[in-house]
């Protein structure tokens, strides 16, 4: 028996462990996007689904070919160790759409080890119940989701800042070897003897041994699973795409997702109908609050109320499966490919029919207001409630009618509302892109929006429209580097053609300040972005630099052409690169900062912006600048609508001693304070989003 807890316990860890893991390793190579890891998310619950139906096949033949179809795959398994993935293998290909780079890559690092992971848990339930038939194999399930969860929590806290990605790599392969010889001790010593031409697994699933499940039942189980899962999806894109997409916001939801699976299926002691029917619709309209509400909402409220919100609708989603679990252990097997299939198909739904069918993020809604319908249908059809003003289930069903009755006319509503406005919507792997007309006091505009922040504006009126705008306006850090005169330019005031290089497009507003002669690249992973800043706005297409869009992830794009062609020698380049307000911090490491280096000129300046709600990014630029001895200056710019202008926060950094003590001259400069956080420097195998989290916006 002890064999069986730990082999379940260990392969629990392992799958849980590999999937952040995997996640560090892809996030840089597809420009630090939110949707990596969903990406990452639907390839494990597919590989997941995949392990539990060979369980639920294997359970069904004889005992000794499961003990050598099991063997065999697990030596096979032993050669892809160690794992760590090739970025040449196919995330450098252009060939295939980044989801599906994603997913090979996957498949070809750890596609078998994870699927026979995947199989451990149904499996060993199965042939311990078999070995074992007077314990009940149901809380092996729940062992087996404590060693998900501690898995989950060490990795931010404990791996994650400890080891490297090598070093995660070569213990978890070290770890994988332990549970495959685990694995093969609990086939051999627990395979019980069966009678001469029959199989145990044949007479355990006969039909005249144990009832049929119904069609319903089958169908509940389906989407109940679905519904959690498309939920825990659903808040982690929220949370990502607002702050930053890096583990600690990845693994907080999961973690939730599998406690509520550990609570409910250990005992029925932890699930009561009133009181999760009663957290979830209390927080259910707080939720659909924040979604529309967005920025306005401090980030402390964000990081509490999606996670709640999220806990209370997997406690009920995975309670109510728990109450409809199959009384007999023949169907166990069964139970659980269901629990994956509905996993997997919520997956499918946030991950390609959401991106598909709609233009925004509308999968958080739609999945909260299905949620509160099946809960209610549920309920109604088992009579777990009844009209009697004194039962807590009666007004909790109420709110929740209120709910699927409420949250669509509210959708409707703000459509009708805002659709004269809208020009244009779009939604792709990189995030959701909105065109809409505007006004300010000096005229109107049009207005980039990505996800829910402000990407760039630019005025309508042929008097301002060659204007730059927002946080690259006269009178911002921006303009500022254009008119510092640089050391080869004699003091005459005569400018010098320059080369520009720009990380994130936006609508290229910062292209308003070319002068004849001057060269400026842009880099854009997204090339919605670039279609839009075309169609939409004309700073690209008006300036009068030589303009070069190139279509990558800025840093990956800087250090393919260092090698091919060498270094552009940029006067100055601009990192600036956001998704809605995330910053993708593979930008903001060592490693990218040595990059950078080398495609600038020694004089050059690298200007960061910097501006975020959530996050205070100021100390890692001024650790890493600090650290290869050059100079950080940071800037700022206050509003002006006269100026058509916003507020932005700015670090600039060179090795020029003269031109950063001229710009600390500049109106722009802000000092730094003693006060202020200390300087950390961030790397590829390390990043802490804790030490630099505002609890308010600001």
């Amino acid at each position: 028996m002890p064999a069986f807890a730990l082999t379940i316990f260990l392969s629990a860890f392992l799958l849980f462990s590999v999937q952040p893991l995997m996640g560090r390793y892809l996030l840089p190579w597809f420009g630090g996007a939110p949707a990596v890891w969903t990406a990452c998310m639907l390839f494990f619950q597919i590989f997941l689904l995949g392990g539990y139906s060979y369980a639920h096949w294997l359970s069904g033949i004889r005992l000794s070919r499961q003990n050598r179809l099991q063997v065999f795959l697990l030596a096979a398994s032993l050669m892809l160790l160690p794992i760590v993935p090739s970025y040449e293998l196919f995330a450098d290909s252009t060939e295939f759409a980044p989801p599906l780079q994603i997913w090979l890559t996957l498949g070809f690092t750890i596609g078998l080890p994870f699927f026979l992971l995947a199989t451990t848990a149904p499996l060993m339930q199965y042939r311990f119940s078999r070995s074992f038939p007077a314990i009940s194999p149901y809380r092996l399930y729940a062992l087996s989701n404590v060693g998900s969860l501690l898995a989950l929590i060490s990795y931010p806290l404990i791996t994650e800042p400890l080891l490297t990605l090598p070093a995660q790599s070569r213990i978890w392969s070290g770890g994988y070897l332990l549970f495959a010889l685990g694995h093969g001790l609990c086939l051999w010593r627990y395979t019980p003897p069966t009678p001469p031409g029959s199989d145990l697994g044949t007479m355990a699933a006969s039909p005249d041994a144990t009832p049929k499940t119904s069609t319903g039942c089958i169908l509940l189980w389906l989407l109940l699973s679905a519904l959690g899962s498309a939920m825990l999806l659903a808040v982690t894109n929220q949370l990502c795409q607002e702050v930053a997409s890096v583990p600690f916001l990845w693994l907080l939801p999961l973690t939730l997702y599998l406690l509520s699976f550990i609570l409910t299926f250990e005992s029925e002691r932890w699930y009561r109908r009133p009181l999760w029917g009663a957290g979830f619709a209390i927080l259910a309209p707080l939720g659909w609050y924040a979604f529309y509400a967005g920025p306005q909402i401090p980030l402390w409220a964000q990081l509490s109320l999606y996670p709640l919100l999220l806990f209370a609708a997997c406690m009920l989603c995975h309670g109510e499966l728990y109450k409809m679990r199959p009384a007999s252990s023949a169907h166990l097997t069964f139970f659980y490919l269901c629990l994956a299939l509905g996993g997997a198909l919520g997956g499918l739904f946030v991950n390609l029919g959401a991106p598909l069918l709609f233009t925004s993020f509308q999968e958080y809604e739609i999945v909260l207001i299905a949620i509160c319908a099946v809960i209610l249908l549920l309920w109604t059809k088992q009579g777990a409630w009844r009209i009697d003003l004194g039962q807590p289930l009666f007004w909790v069903t109420m709110i929740l009618a209120g709910c699927v009755l409420a949250f669509p006319m509210i959708k409707t509503k703000g459509l009708l509302e805002k659709e004269p406005w809208i020009l244009e919507k779009s939604r792709n792997f990189y995030g959701t892109l909105t065109v809409r007309s505007g006004h300010r006091d000096n005229g109107p505009t049009k207005i980039l929006v990505n996800g829910n922040i402000m990407h760039g504006f630019q005025f309508q009126d042929e008097k301002r429209r060659r204007r730059p705008t927002a946080y690259y306006a006269f009178g911002s850090p921006a303009q500022l580097l254009f008119t510092l005169p640089g050391e080869d330019r004699k003091g005459n005031g005569i400018a010098e053609p320059r080369r520009i290089g720009v990380i994130g497009t936006g609508i290229g507003t910062l292209a308003a300040y070319g002068l004849p002669g001057d060269r400026f690249r842009f880099y854009e992973i997204n090339p919605q972005v670039i279609e839009i800043a075309r169609r939409h706005f004309s700073f690209l297409a008006d300036s009068q630099a030589e303009v070069e869009v190139i279509i990558d992830d800025g840093r990956l794009a800087l250090e393919k052409e260092f090698r091919a062609t060498g270094s552009h020698q940029f006067d100055t380049l601009f990192i600036d690169a956001f998704t809605s307000d995330a910053i993708p911090l593979h930008l903001l490491t060592e490693e990218s900062l040595e990059i950078y280096l080398k495609h600038l000129r020694p004089d050059g300046i690298l200007l960061f912006h910097v501006t975020n709600r959530f996050v205070r990014l100021c100390p890692v630029v001024r650790g890493l600048a600090e650290k290869v001895g050059y100079q950080a200056v940071r800037l700022t710019a206050g509003k002006e609508e006269g100026e058509g202008r916003d507020f932005s926060l700015w670090v600039a950094v060179t090795a020029n001693r003269q031109a950063a003590e001229r710009l600390r001259m500049a109106p722009q400069h802000q000092p730094w304070q003693e006060t202020d956080p200390r300087p950390l420097v961030f790397s590829d195998d390390f990043s802490s989003l804790f030490r630099i989290l505002k609890l308010r916006a600001g």
